[in-house]
């Protein structure tokens, strides 16, 4: 009786000690920039007539950087089960240099957005404490439903995402995509799927196809 008391005592603080530890961003990180050049197969007015995007899959830096971006909080202080219900989706306004994300069940947030000559993406958060800037250059794109990007953070870290018209991925995509990433020299390992379900977000799942989600 005496043990089982003490075990029962020591529970609560044996959970919130576990409950403390974050995501390390170290451990996310696989290489530095380099020099990628934008597709030069990308159909610039359909990606131009798309107004909402979704993020079903991307590296672990990219993730975790924009769950910081959401949350403003540092990443060492997210905790991993946060990630579950990324439900990340940017609307796109036209002529506006700004667009609006929501992700983490959170309000959305703006990203100032320009684009350089050599279309590369710019991007910054705004009024955010711990948000970093970067550079984002479209390398893959299929012109109906898929784009693939890699970013250059201002700290010269390098992360990739996938940019999908559905916040579903079929199969064959989710191998293509692994294709380009792999070919770029990232580790298919540090992808991380974060597919839209109504589960984790009954507020976007309501807008989607009724697909069940397909593993890769």
């Amino acid at each position: 009786m005496k043990l089982t008391m003490k075990l029962t005592w020591l529970y609560p603080f044996f959970v919130l000690l576990v409950g403390v530890d974050g995501l390390n961003e170290n451990l996310a990180k696989e290489r530095k920039c380099i020099k990628v050049e934008t597709s030069k197969d990308i159909d610039w007015e359909w990606m131009g007539s798309v107004t909402k995007w979704y993020y079903p899959l991307w590296s672990k830096l990219d993730l975790y950087r924009t769950a910081s971006d959401s949350l403003a909080k540092p990443i060492i202080d997210i905790p991993d089960i946060t990630l579950q219900a990324a439900c990340f989706a940017c609307d796109v306004k036209p002529n506006s240099p700004l667009i609006y994300c929501q992700g983490f069940n959170k309000t959305q947030i703006p990203y100032e957005i320009t684009i350089s000559d050599d279309q590369v993406f710019h991007y910054k958060i705004k009024n955010s404490p711990y948000g970093l800037s970067g550079t984002h250059t479209l390398v893959y794109s299929d012109n109906k439903k898929l784009i693939v990007g890699t970013s250059c953070w201002e700290d010269n870290e390098m992360s990739w995402s996938a940019w999908t018209v559905e916040p579903i991925l079929q199969k064959e995509e989710k191998i293509q995509i692994m294709k380009v990433i792999t070919d770029l020299g990232f580790n298919p390992d540090f992808a991380i799927d974060t597919a839209i379900n109504h589960k984790h977000c009954p507020y976007i799942y309501e807008t989607m196809h009724k697909t069940d989600r397909i593993e890769l």
